[in-house]
């Protein structure tokens, strides 16, 4: 049953800047830092479901929502190093840790560099090991996100003009994954950085591959049985690697999984965290 009492809307300034954060519950503290293409509210729905278990707090991360995005160079080093000074802020000494994508990247990034504050963690849906694919892919998203605006101003006026010319083409589909993915890319410039827009040599130095070895705690992967099957294999290899790691298919999901499998999610932490 949803917890009745309404969320904390807090800011603090930290050395990195101005973060943003929702509070709600009590109990054993929980992080919850959300994915790529979202902010803290991605999670909302689900802490409410668990904030008579837990003291929950879902930030927006830096760059993202309302909290401060400074005019540097994004990575997940400086998110980890953001989310320490928001844990010692806090005063928060031990606490469960959950991400969804890129959050789960920075969570265990997180976790493999101050072990000591996790309790446990949960990863849904983990971006950050090596595929096959993924420098073609970061090299693909890259050129698109820095394709000049008016290119997708065109295949916008194409596409709502010349509707019937674009599908005797086979062109439809193609344009409308462009588009969407040209409004997702400006909507969350920083989840777009940190992905890909950036040199992949440096998202390759980030990448968690060699480390999850020395991960030793116990930790819970969520994914979608309905997820392209890269980002299945991903998942997978990610669990392989962490010696005490549990991977779980949340059959009829797909993506973003915090919001479209919400009470899946909250009762898999209930039952992974016990408290």
């Amino acid at each position: 049953m949803p917890y009745t009492t309404l969320f904390r809307k807090s800011r603090i300034k930290l050395p990195q800047g101005l973060l943003f954060w929702h509070e709600i519950g009590e109990g054993i503290p929980i992080i919850l830092l959300h994915g790529p293409w979202n902010d803290s509210s991605q999670w909302t729905q689900v802490m409410s479901l668990i904030a008579d278990k837990f003291h929950c707090f879902a930030p927006d991360l830096l760059g993202f929502g309302t909290s401060a995005n400074p005019t540097v160079h994004h990575s997940v080093s400086l998110q980890v190093e953001c989310l320490n000074e928001f844990v010692k802020a806090l005063k928060l000494e031990r606490f469960y840790l959950v991400g969804d994508s890129l959050g789960a990247w920075i969570a265990t990034s997180y976790a493999l560099q101050y072990p000591d504050h996790i309790i446990s963690l949960l990863l849904l849906e983990p971006e950050g090991i090596k595929t096959d694919k993924l420098e073609l892919t970061c090299s693909s998203m890259r050129r698109l996100a820095n394709t000049p605006s008016l290119l997708f101003t065109v295949f916008d006026w194409l596409n709502k003009r010349s509707n019937l010319i674009i599908r005797a083409l086979g062109w439809q589909n193609k344009i409308n994954k462009y588009l969407e993915l040209h409004r997702k890319f400006s909507d969350h410039p920083t989840g777009c950085q940190l992905l890909f827009n950036r040199q992949f040599r440096e998202i390759d130095k980030e990448l968690l591959d060699y480390n999850l070895v020395n991960l030793e705690l116990p930790c819970l992967i969520l994914q979608g049985g309905q997820d392209r099957r890269e980002n299945l294999e991903r998942s997978k290899a990610f669990s392989s690697m962490i010696s005490q790691s549990q991977l779980k298919i949340i059959t009829h999901g797909k993506n973003n999984l915090p919001q479209t499998c919400t009470a899946v999610v909250a009762q898999y932490i209930l039952d992974f965290f016990k408290v």
